[in-house]
């Protein structure tokens, strides 16, 4: 639990910024550990990261893998 809660302080930082650029379109920031949770009454959201490439793997191995960590935020 405690990487939970270090990630959860880490992303409480990353939307205080959001917050203070003060974009006229956004809205509100929302972050947790559960995605439906989170995404609940969303009408779109942006998903941003990825996993790095690492050695020997080809670019089709980095977009299956990564393909997979969105797909799970999507459905």
């Amino acid at each position: 639990m405690f990487f939970i809660l270090n990630v959860l302080i880490q992303l409480a930082g990353v939307a205080m910024e959001l917050e203070d650029s003060l974009f006229p379109l956004l809205r509100e920031v929302s972050i947790g550990i559960d995605p439906y949770e989170v995404f609940q009454d969303a009408e779109w959201a942006l998903l941003i990261g990825a996993k790095p490439r690492g050695p020997g793997m080809e670019r089709a191995d980095l977009l299956d893998i990564n393909g997979q960590i969105y797909a799970a935020q999507v459905k």
